[in-house]
């Protein structure tokens, strides 16, 4: 399994996986789908409130990725 937001493989094996690092499974797939979204709903540079707006959600999403790096001890 490979935890696209702090890039890095964890066991398949959900017996192998410490509670933190099933709780960084979980995050990782909902930053990832979250990601995606916030990218294809990128605004046009002429669109300042919008834009910046939307800088802020991925200032949100950095702060996700930075706690499942925690999680995920890396």
């Amino acid at each position: 399994m490979y935890l696209a937001s702090v890039q890095t493989a964890v066991p398949a094996d959900p017996d192998l996986l410490s509670p933190d690092m099933r709780v960084a499974v979980v995050e990782d797939l909902l930053w990832s789908i979250d990601a995606l979204e916030w990218a294809n709903r990128r605004p046009a540079v002429w669109r300042l409130r919008e834009r910046a707006s939307w800088r802020e959600e991925g200032n949100v999403l950095a702060d996700k990725q930075d706690r499942i790096r925690q999680l995920a001890g890396r």
